[in-house]
């Protein structure tokens, strides 16, 4: 799909924020809109902890806010590592990310 135009990523915009302070209403929107890194077309949609004295190595967790709406397609996700328990590196095995169309 070709990058959307200026006018279609603001009316999408309102939605998608809606579902966002519906998520996280005590957080303000600059923590899951606009990022400084990725830019205003990218929202935080989920927030995790790995326990790292989990019965499991293997953890999953479910996103926080759901935006679902026919109109609004992804084709980038990001997952950001903001901390690694102290160690110095930060190895991620294996991510799945599980949808419907």
């Amino acid at each position: 799909r070709p990058a959307r135009t200026q006018a279609e990523r603001l009316s999408i915009h309102k939605p998608i924020m809606d579902a966002l302070r519906s998520a996280w209403p005590t957080e303000d929107p600059t923590a899951y809109s606009d990022d400084p890194l990725l830019g205003p077309t990218y929202y935080r949609v989920g927030k995790f902890t790995y326990d790292i004295h989990g019965s499991h190595h293997v953890q999953r967790f479910e996103l926080d806010a759901v935006i679902d709406s026919p109109e609004l397609r992804v084709d980038r996700v990001v997952f950001r590592a903001t901390s690694n328990w102290g160690g110095n590196h930060t190895c991620i095995y294996r991510l799945k990310l599980f949808g419907h169309v």
